[in-house]
C-alpha cells in the first residue's frame, strides 16, 4: 500500500457515508465519484470541486492512482464490481451484502485465494455503537447466556418500492438481518453451526415488492445457545435495532424506548448511553483505512468475519427456500 489512500466512490446514496468516513481518515482522500444518476455526482462536485466525476465504473478500476474503491451500489452489482477490484488489485469497501448467491460466494473465495494482497471490509457499523460495546463487555465478564433476540425494525417500508422491488436476488436477510447476525456473533465471540428461516410477505402482499418482507431466523450454537433474529422490512415501528440478551444472572435490553440491565440487584437504566450514536459509525471504515496504511492496526471487522457473516446469510436464504434447517 502507498503512504496515502486515494479513493473513489461508486454509488452516492449510502456511499456518502463512506465518503465522509474516508475523507476524515488520516492520510486518505476521495478523489473521484461515480453514480448511475449523474445528477448526484454533479451535486457533490459543486460542494467539493476537486472531485473527478467518472463516466462509468470501469474508469475507476482502470485509474492507476486509485488504491481504494468504495462500492455502495445496488446489491445486484456488488459481485461484479468486487470481481473487478480483485482483477486490478485494488482494495475495497463493500456495502452489504458482499454477494447474493452461493455460486458467487464460491467464486469469491477463489478470488481471495488468487489475489491475497487485496484487502476489503463490508460496512457493518453496529459494532461501533456504545450500547453494544457495553453489552459485549458485560458478556465477557459474566456469560452463562442461553438465549438472544435481535430485531431489525426497518421502519421505512417505502424503500421496498424502488430498486429493491426490481432486483432479482434482493433479500431482507442480506439487507436487514445481516446487521443483527453480525452483532450477535460479535457479542458472543462464537459462531453458529446451523440456521433455520421462516418468512412471509403478508405486509407487502398488495405492493410491487413480491419477495418475502419479513423473516425469522433461528441460529443454533454448538453449546446449545439459541438466537432468534427478525428482519422486519414492513414494520410501521420506527427504525431500530432491538437486542435482548438472557443470561442466568442478568437480562440486557436495548429497544426503541428503553435500555437497561436487570439482575438480582434490580433494574439499572442505561439511558445514559446514547443510542443510536451515528457519530461513532464511521469508525469502522476509518479503522480499515488505518489498517491499509499500517497492517499492525487490526480493523474493527476482519475479512474472515465478513466472509462468515455472508456465509450465514446465504445459508439462511437457502433455509428460507427449502423450509428446513441448514448447516452453515
Amino acid at each position: 500500500m502507498s503512504e496515502k489512500i486515494y479513493a473513489a466512490i461508486i454509488g452516492l446514496g449510502v456511499g456518502l457515508k463512506h465518503f465522509d468516513a474516508i475523507k476524515s481518515s488520516k492520510n486518505s482522500e476521495v478523489i473521484g465519484i461515480f453514480d448511475f444518476d449523474i445528477k448526484k455526482s454533479i451535486a457533490l462536485k459543486k460542494k467539493y470541486p476537486y472531485l473527478k466525476i467518472y463516466k462509468n465504473e470501469n474508469e475507476i478500476f482502470n485509474d492507476d492512482k486509485i488504491n481504494l474503491v468504495s462500492i455502495a451500489s445496488y446489491d445486484e452489482h456488488h459481485f461484479r464490481q468486487i470481481s473487478k477490484s480483485f482483477k486490478v488489485g485494488k482494495n475495497f469497501i463493500i456495502e452489504k451484502p458482499i454477494c447474493t448467491s452461493r455460486s458467487e460466494f464460491r467464486k469469491l473465495k477463489k478470488l481471495i485465494k488468487k489475489n491475497k494482497n487485496v484487502k476489503f471490509i463490508s460496512n457493518l457499523p453496529l459494532r461501533t455503537e456504545p450500547i453494544f460495546k457495553f453489552f459485549k463487555k458485560k458478556i465477557k465478564q459474566h456469560n452463562k447466556i442461553y438465549y438472544i433476540e435481535a430485531d431489525y425494525l426497518w421502519g421505512r417500508s417505502k424503500k421496498l418500492f424502488h430498486w429493491r422491488a426490481k432486483s432479482r436476488n434482493y433479500s431482507v436477510i442480506n439487507g436487514a438481518a445481516i446487521h443483527m447476525i453480525d452483532i450477535i456473533i460479535w457479542l458472543m465471540n462464537m459462531r453458529p453451526t446451523h440456521v433455520f428461516t421462516s418468512s412471509n410477505d403478508i405486509g407487502t402482499t398488495r405492493t410491487k415488492f413480491k419477495k418475502n418482507s419479513f423473516s425469522v431466523i433461528m441460529l443454533y450454537f454448538k453449546n446449545g445457545i439459541i438466537a432468534k433474529i427478525t428482519a422486519n422490512a414492513c414494520s410501521v415501528s420506527p427504525h431500530n435495532h432491538n437486542v435482548s440478551i438472557y443470561s442466568k444472572n442478568y437480562t440486557l435490553r436495548n429497544d426503541i424506548y428503553d435500555r437497561y440491565i436487570i439482575s438480582k440487584k434490580g433494574k439499572k437504566n442505561l439511558s445514559n448511553i446514547k443510542y443510536p450514536n451515528k457519530g461513532e459509525r464511521n469508525k469502522l471504515i476509518k479503522s480499515f483505512t488505518s489498517y491499509l496504511l499500517n497492517h499492525k492496526k487490526k480493523p474493527l471487522i476482519t475479512m474472515d468475519e465478513n466472509l462468515f457473516i455472508t456465509k450465514v446469510c446465504l445459508a439462511a436464504i437457502e433455509s428460507e427456500k427449502k423450509s428446513k434447517k441448514i448447516k452453515i
